[in-house]
C-alpha cells in the first residue's frame, strides 16, 4: 500500500478543493469554496467550514458567504495549535458547535492479522442484517431504504459479518465517499453492544480491508476524536493517524 498515503491526501485536497501541493504547505490558508454550498454525497448536511490541521499545516475550505468571519474563524486556528483548544474557542467565542474527526492513512495490515470468524454476507442473509441494523438503530427507518442499500454492499463484496448466539453481532458497510469513488472507500463497523470488546469488529474489519487490498483501493478511516474505541481498532489494524478535521454546520 505504498501509494495509499499519495491517494489518501488527494482524497482531503478533493474535500478541500485545493490541489494535494497545499497540504504540505506550512501556515494557515484559507479557500472559499464553492463546494461548502452543497451537501457531499454519503453525508446529511453541508459544512460551512471544513478544516484540514496536520502538523504546521491548516487550511480553511469555507463557504463564501462567511467571508466576513474568515478572519476571526482564522484567528480561532492560529490561537492553538491542539484542535480541541480551537473547537473550544469556536464554540465560546461565535457560539458556533464544531464537530472534530481524526483523519486516517492506510499504510497495511499488520503480519499474521487474520478475518477469524468473519465471513462475507449474501442477499440471503437481509433478514439477519436488518434485524442487526433494527437492534443498532431502534428509531430508524431501515425498510425504506436498507435492502437496496445491503443489496449494493453485497453486490461490491463489501459486507462482512461474524455471528454469535445464532445470530449478526457484527457487521461492515461502506458509506458512500463523495469524491475518487473508484479510488478509496471508507470501512464503516458496528457491533452490539452486549458483543463488544470480543474481537469481532477486528475480525469483520480486516475480512473488508484484505477485499479492498485485492481490489486496489485504498481503504480511508474516519472517527469521532471521542471515540478511542475507533481509533484503538484503527491503529490495530494498520492505520496510522494523519489530520485532524474540523467541520461546522451553521
Amino acid at each position: 500500500m505504498w501509494y495509499a498515503l499519495a491517494v489518501t491526501k488527494r482524497y482531503y485536497a478533493s474535500w478541500l478543493d485545493v490541489s494535494p501541493e497545499c497540504l504540505e504547505l506550512p501556515g494557515i490558508v484559507t479557500v472559499p469554496s464553492p463546494k461548502r454550498e452543497i451537501r457531499q454525497q454519503g453525508y446529511g448536511r453541508c459544512f460551512d467550514v471544513y478544516a484540514y490541521i496536520a502538523g504546521e499545516t491548516t487550511i480553511i475550505s469555507y463557504h463564501r458567504q462567511l467571508g466576513e468571519h474568515i478572519e476571526a474563524v482564522r484567528e480561532a486556528f492560529g490561537h492553538s495549535r491542539d484542535p480541541g483548544s480551537v473547537c473550544r474557542w469556536l464554540s465560546e467565542g461565535f457560539g458556533w458547535r464544531p464537530s472534530h474527526e481524526l483523519k486516517y492513512v492506510f499504510t497495511g495490515l499488520p503480519s499474521g492479522l487474520e478475518a477469524g470468524f468473519a465471513r462475507r454476507l449474501t442477499v440471503a442473509d437481509y433478514a439477519d442484517f436488518l434485524r442487526f441494523h433494527q437492534e443498532q438503530y431502534p428509531t430508524g427507518e431501515q425498510e425504506a431504504w436498507l435492502e437496496a442499500y445491503f443489496v449494493d454492499l453485497v453486490a461490491r463484496g463489501c459486507v462482512y459479518g461474524v455471528y454469535a448466539d445464532g445470530r449478526l453481532v457484527s457487521a461492515t458497510d461502506m458509506p458512500d465517499v463523495p469524491y475518487m469513488a473508484d479510488e478509496v472507500a471508507e470501512p464503516g463497523i458496528n457491533t452490539l453492544a452486549g458483543y463488544r470488546q470480543r474481537g469481532y469488529a477486528r475480525n469483520v474489519v480486516v475480512a473488508l480491508l484484505k477485499h479492498l487490498i485485492e481490489m486496489r483501493v485504498v481503504p480511508l478511516w474516519s472517527c469521532a476524536a471521542s471515540n478511542v474505541a475507533s481509533q484503538h481498532l484503527a491503529e490495530c489494524v494498520g492505520y496510522r493517524r494523519l489530520a485532524d478535521v474540523i467541520t461546522l454546520t451553521l
